[in-house]
């Protein structure tokens, strides 16, 4: 009697042998393109058959995104014995237990707890990380929300290929994630477009003092000429002045600054870990005009208000595709000075080349607070560094000035008993050709006001005469002249 083999059979046979095949190839494609770049790598993991394959290729990719943004990475680490766990990493403060999923179905329940199983196993402050190629399913991000008790962050398929092309900044999604699922009890995902962290809830100092001109302005507008780039200063700190010699030491960051939120979250790290003063000065460059003030608060209205403040512009000015933005002020015994751009062309506005510098008259004997600022920027293998001699006094001929505008104590403002700290005058070496008598720097006649301090303070209603100019300061900050004129007056008429 003939045995008939079952069709069916054959066909299941046929199936699996194909699919070995598939996952084969697709092994031997990612071991091939090992060498490619890691866009490449999740290009061809997109298209590639078999779970296991994609799983491993997967892996493979996210431990050396990891390696590649300074993590220490472990694979296969017995931190959640018995169960087995992908990847393991770390940086100087936080633990990442790291789950990788590429497989073509949807996450779901299940697969979450299972990683809050591994995660039960861990020390209490491990954080866990699930990485997928696919979508959550909408129970499995309920339970991430109402399962509290340990933290379980999400990236999704457009989050690691944003990653990869380096379009995102891992640490800063990290702490997005943990803010959202920490305070707001929600699951957040980066959009289509780049989005900023949220800002930290730290309150910014008040401004102590304020421009009162002749129309009450907050931020003046000035005329500019040649190349150089200002910021007025209320005080100069001068760190040459120390018993064992030198100019002081340097810290350079360079920031990753797209939006104003961005900065105006740089300016409350910078406050919580050196310290902001209420005597913080600006200024915003374009090519003929500068506008300049005093305050934290004040600063980043004036960069929001791009399209108010040129609209005050005359129809001849000339604008350049971005403008210059600095803001300078006191750290402790020394100074900051943070400078970046702000695209004019496009209408979002744009951040760009952002850059801190902080000066100090040596390196500090605790410098937890710099480490710390230097992890909240997500910078690595950042160090003092001596500082060549950059600040100048200088004593001119005392030339008479013309007051056009006053600075005042902020919470005296409209009240006739205030006090007059410093005055705005006409620039007097405005477009002059200058030399070593004038303090040698051509950024001294840039713009056609100075904003002074005023060495003999005077009540609000007190009509001050013959304002003469005592001294010039000056402090390079990389591109930028840090100035500080000092005057007084010479006769006054008490009300």
């Amino acid at each position: 009697m003939t045995s008939k083999r079952n069709p069916r059979r054959v066909t299941r046979g046929g199936q699996t042998n194909n699919r070995k095949k598939a996952v084969a190839a697709t092994r031997a494609a990612l071991r091939a393109a090992s060498t490619q770049s890691l866009e490449g790598r999740l290009d061809l993991l997109a298209s590639a058959h078999g779970t296991a394959a994609r799983g491993y290729g997967f892996e493979q990719l996210l431990f050396e995104l990891l390696v590649e943004n300074g993590f220490r990475v472990h694979r296969n680490a017995g931190m959640a014995r018995p169960r087995q766990s992908d990847l393991v990493a770390q940086d100087a403060h936080q633990q990442f237990l790291i789950e990788a999923k590429a497989r073509g179905k949807s996450i779901d329940c299940s697969d979450i707890d299972a990683m809050f199983a591994r995660l039960a196993r861990t020390p209490p402050d491990v954080v866990g990380v699930f990485f997928s190629l696919s979508d959550y399913t909408q129970p499995a991000l309920e339970e991430v929300r109402r399962n509290r008790t340990r933290e379980l962050l999400l990236f999704n398929a457009l989050e690691v290929r944003r990653l990869v092309k380096c379009t995102a900044d891992l640490r800063k999604l990290l702490e997005r994630k943990r803010v959202a699922l920490r305070r707001d009890a929600r699951i957040w995902f980066l959009g289509p477009s780049i989005d900023s962290l949220p800002l930290r809830g730290t309150p910014l100092p008040a401004a102590e003092e304020c421009m009162a001109g002749h129309q009450g302005e907050e931020t003046r507008r000035c005329k500019t000429t040649g190349h150089s780039l200002v910021v007025f200063a209320r005080e100069i700190p001068d760190l040459n002045w120390n018993p064992i010699g030198g100019h002081g030491v340097g810290l350079h960051l360079r920031l990753d600054l797209e939006t104003v939120t961005d900065l105006h979250r740089m300016l409350e790290v910078l406050h919580e870990c050196v310290g902001l003063s209420g005597r913080a000065t600006y200024s915003i460059t374009q090519t003929d005009h500068m506008w300049y003030g005093i305050g934290a608060t004040q600063f980043l209205r004036s960069i929001r208000e791009r399209d108010l403040r040129y609209a005050g512009l005359p129809a001849s000015a000339r604008i350049h595709h971005s403008e210059e933005i600095a803001f300078f002020d006191r750290c402790g015994d020394g100074y900051l000075l943070l400078d970046l751009r702000q695209r004019t062309a496009s209408a979002s506005g744009r951040l760009a080349s952002g850059q801190l510098e902080i000066g100090l008259p040596g390196v500090p004997v605790d410098t937890e607070p710099f480490e710390r600022l230097c992890v909240e920027a997500g910078i690595r293998g950042a160090c003092f560094v001596p500082r060549p001699a950059s600040y100048r006094r200088h004593e001119p001929a005392r030339a008479r000035l013309e007051v056009v505008g006053e600075v005042g104590m902020r919470q005296d403002i409209g009240d006739d008993s205030g006090t007059v700290t410093g005055v705005v005058v006409k620039n007097p070496l405005f477009g002059k050709k200058l030399d070593g008598k004038s303090g040698g720097n051509l950024a001294l006649g840039y713009c056609d006001e100075w904003m002074c301090d005023l060495r003999d303070w005077h009540g609000r209603t007190d009509r001050a005469f013959g304002h003469k100019l005592l001294a010039l300061e000056t402090l390079q900050c990389g591109e930028y002249c840090v100035f500080r004129p000092v005057c007084t007056w010479s006769r006054i008429l008490p009300k």
